[in-house]
């Protein structure tokens, strides 16, 4: 076993998912929902990263949606959240004590397991092998859960005030991070537009060169042709 590889790529995913700034937002999360489920919570961000490793991209292809739209999805749920702990609104339903809808949205999805998660595994299967991703998410989701654990002592410790003054902070982080994510596939779907728009023009300067190649060949057939029947008739 590579522990070196499985160290890369725990601190990658580490930093990715970055658990640790997410705090403001779980205890935001656990304050309006009465209550944080870390068992389910994990669970469903390891199942959503373990399909993804293996099966996301047929998965979205078979939906006909590409990881750059996928995304796109992903920076606009996080953009709402930013705007809910910024401007005191709630956007999504509040699913009450004991609900299981918000240990899977926003939670797993897009705040553990969001899209840069999604994108960072597709990245780190052509450097590392499946092993030592496996691993690596493991200890992640270890990490994740010790967190979600440790929400009611983190906001015992933050207090209320901490906590509104954290989430108005973290809110336009959180906003800033899904605009960057949103103009870096902005941008990313362009270069592809135009790249295949070049290819297209390439494709069509050549059929046109030989088109023109083509109709050349022909009038020198005609004028070869033209010889012959002039010099037979001569004769």
């Amino acid at each position: 076993m590579d522990f070196q590889a499985i160290g890369s790529v725990t601190l990658i995913l580490f930093s990715v998912i970055d658990i640790l700034g997410a705090i403001p937002v779980i205890l935001d999360l656990k304050k309006k929902n009465g209550g944080l489920e870390p068992f389910k919570s994990t669970m469903a961000a390891g199942i959503i990263m373990f399909a993804f490793l293996y099966l996301g991209e047929k998965i979205l292809r078979l939906f006909g949606v590409d990881i750059q739209s996928f995304a796109l999805a992903g920076a606009i749920v996080m953009f709402i959240m930013g705007l809910e702990m910024i401007l005191g609104r709630s956007f999504f339903k509040e699913t009450g004590k004991g609900g299981t809808a918000g240990a899977i949205v926003p939670l797993a999805f897009p705040i553990i397991a969001g899209a840069g998660t999604m994108t960072t595994l597709v990245s780190l299967r052509s450097q590392y092998s499946y092993d030592s991703i496996l691993v690596g998410i493991i200890i992640n989701l270890v990490l994740v859960y010790l967190v979600l654990r440790s929400s009611q002592w983190l906001e015992d410790r933050i207090g209320d005030t901490g906590l509104k003054v954290m989430g108005k902070v973290f809110g336009i982080v959180l906003i800033a991070i899904s605009i960057k994510i949103i103009t870096n596939q902005v941008l990313a779907m362009k270069t592809g537009l135009q790249e295949s728009v070049e290819q297209i023009g390439r494709n069509v300067h050549h059929m046109d060169s030989l088109q023109m190649e083509q109709a050349r060949r022909m009038d020198a057939m005609e004028t070869i042709i033209s010889d012959t029947l002039s010099g037979t008739s001569k004769k």
